[in-house]
């Protein structure tokens, strides 16, 4: 067996061999385990999804936006523990602004009236 790695440990020791047995368990692991089960997810909710009034839809986003609204304002108060209520909320803009810029970016483009004449 010949050693291509040198470890501080001896009985640690890997070979190229070992490293690709190791590379294809994982692969085949994500092929024959993981793919289908996030296929059985997707489904299972696209199921459920499609069973549910759009107004429970729509509920489901306000209760989705106040929940994520929460989870931000917490994170800002735990990274700032100090700020005053007004700064956690200019921040909470701020973030918000940010993540809608990075959204839209290309979504919405300016057209000046000269393109078109």
């Amino acid at each position: 067996m010949q050693v291509l790695s040198r470890c501080k440990y001896p009985s640690i020791d890997v070979d190229y061999q070992s490293r690709c047995r190791i590379q294809a368990c994982q692969v085949t692991h994500y092929q024959f385990v993981i793919q289908p089960l996030q296929k059985s997810i997707l489904t299972r909710k696209a199921a459920r999804a499609r069973g549910r009034a759009a107004s429970e839809k729509l509920a489901d986003g306000a209760r989705l936006y106040d929940l994520s609204r929460a989870v931000l304002i917490h994170s800002i108060i735990g990274q700032h523990p100090d700020w005053s209520e007004m700064q956690v909320r200019e921040e909470l803009k701020r973030r918000r602004n940010a993540t809608r810029q990075v959204h839209e970016k290309e979504i919405y483009v300016n057209v000046s009236t000269d393109e078109f004449a």
